[in-house]
Formats: C-alpha cells, sequence, structure tokens
C-alpha cells in the first residue's frame, strides 16, 4: 500500500529520492554490464574451434640460409577472453626464441599473428583451413619482421606431429 501511495503522490506533483533513484540506477547498470560481458564471453567461448586446440609443430627454411631448417613448437589454447592464444618455442636453437600471440579463423583460413617474448620480433603466418577443420599437415606462408627490422617470407609448414629435418625439407619442397 505504501508504494501505491508514494507512486500516486510522485505523479500528483510530489518530490522524489533522487540520490535512491541514482543509486538504483548506477547498481542497475553495473549489473546489467556484467551479465552482458558474462554472456559474451560464453559466447565468444562456445564460437572457438576447438579442433585447433593441442601441441603442433611448424618448419620453414632459415632466414639466414635455405639449407637449414627453423623448427617450432606450438601451443594452440583459449585465452580466458574467448581468443585463441597461441605460444611458440623454437626447437633446434642453443638459446630458443618464445613467440605469443592469438590465431583467428575467418573466411576458410587460419591466420597467426606472433610477437617475440624476449625480443623484438614479429611473424604473421596464413594457412588455408583444412576442410576438416583437424591440422595434420597444412602448408602457409610465413612473413616476418626480423630482430633486424628486416622483412622475410617463405614456406611455413604446420603439422601435427614431429619431423625431422630432412622431412620437414622435403615435404617443404613439395608444397
Amino acid at each position: 500500500y505504501m508504494a501505491a501511495s508514494s507512486h500516486v503522490f510522485f505523479i500528483m506533483g510530489g518530490s522524489m529520492d533522487w540520490p535512491s533513484l541514482l543509486v538504483g540506477g548506477i547498481i542497475g547498470g553495473i549489473v546489467s554490464y556484467i551479465v552482458a560481458f558474462i554472456f559474451m564471453s560464453i559466447s565468444m567461448i562456445s564460437m572457438i574451434r576447438n579442433p585447433y586446440k593441442g601441441t603442433y609443430y611448424s618448419y620453414h627454411l632459415s632466414t639466414i640460409d635455405d639449407k637449414t631448417v627453423t623448427a617450432h613448437k606450438w601451443k594452440i589454447y583459449r585465452k580466458l577472453t574467448g581468443e585463441i592464444g597461441v605460444r611458440l618455442c623454437e626447437l633446434n636453437h642453443d638459446s630458443p626464441l618464445s613467440y605469443k600471440g592469438t590465431l583467428r579463423v575467418k573466411e576458410r583460413y587460419i591466420y597467426v599473428h606472433l610477437m617475440g617474448v624476449n625480443h623484438a620480433e614479429e611473424m604473421f603466418a596464413i594457412f588455408p583451413e583444412p576442410i576438416d577443420r583437424v591440422i595434420k599437415c597444412v602448408h602457409g606462408i610465413l612473413s616476418a619482421i626480423s630482430m633486424d627490422k628486416n622483412p622475410w617470407s617463405g614456406k611455413e609448414l604446420l603439422v601435427d606431429k614431429e619431423l625431422s629435418s630432412e622431412e620437414a625439407k622435403n615435404n617443404l619442397g613439395s608444397g
């Protein structure tokens, strides 16, 4: 009965408790923002293509000479923000370099953007998305901006198992 009479009082020209109204509006706005953020995160997580999560290996000819194969171990995972994260570590170096970045799939291509973790190098890779969305052996392109700020690009091989240097060279030559 009290709420109805105060509502009628407001319509009839009475005063309103503005601080209560303002606090209620702010609390309602914050709660709706949090709920919307949670639903957006859940929908982004459900859109992530699970077949790409896991461990992979990539190979390309060295940026210094075209006789040596450079190998990387990939860890593809889901970030808390809903993005697909990628971590790379060089396999065949005395002091391996590490990279981290993101992977996204758009219009049947896999796009990867990586930055050096403890060095200033940036890499971009593009692979055609496998029809069955399972990475077994995919040929792509790697472009890099080296620590010396020099551009480089070449073939990149992404596979689901570790290869020897000879196997990687043979696969790179046949792609």
